[in-house]
């Protein structure tokens, strides 16, 4: 099914589940800006308006493959694990180098997160735990795995 729905997607839908693919959870709103600013695979839509980024999303509910998380706006995504599933594995398949091109991004965004050198709580931690999880899809040969 979702493989039929690729073939009729517009590209900033793929490119959104593409996002979505490299967490293993809900994709914040500064996730999702800090990925449109740098990494390489978003280039083509990186100029999308707010306007055209919600009828992406708007789109994208309507099929259930995108869950907004907010109370009035949108400020997470999620999907649900197959949909994340499918598209992790067809973009590390598909296009290696910029998987982790797009973890080596996150991977420097959590990592430049906490404001302690020293982490004192959960909270603190949590960028750093969440870098780890980016930092190891950093090698090709874990794309590959």
């Amino acid at each position: 099914m979702l493989n039929y729905y690729e073939h009729a997607a517009q590209q900033d839908e793929i490119i959104l589940l593409r996002m979505m693919s490299l967490f293993h959870r809900a994709m914040s709103q500064a996730e999702r800006a800090h990925l449109l600013g740098h990494a390489g695979f978003v280039q083509a839509v990186a100029g999308k308006s707010d306007e055209e980024w919600e009828d992406c999303h708007d789109r994208l509910e309507s099929l259930g493959l995108l869950i907004s998380r907010g109370e009035t706006t949108r400020k997470h995504w999620d999907c649900h694990p197959l949909v994340r599933e499918h598209f992790r594995d067809k973009f590390r398949q598909e296009e290696p180098a910029h998987w982790c091109q797009a973890h080596r991004v996150l991977f420097d965004y959590f990592a430049a997160r906490p404001t302690h050198e020293l982490p004192k709580t959960r909270e603190e931690l949590i960028p750093l735990y969440r870098a780890v999880h980016h930092g190891w899809w950093i090698s090709p040969t874990a794309a590959a795995a």
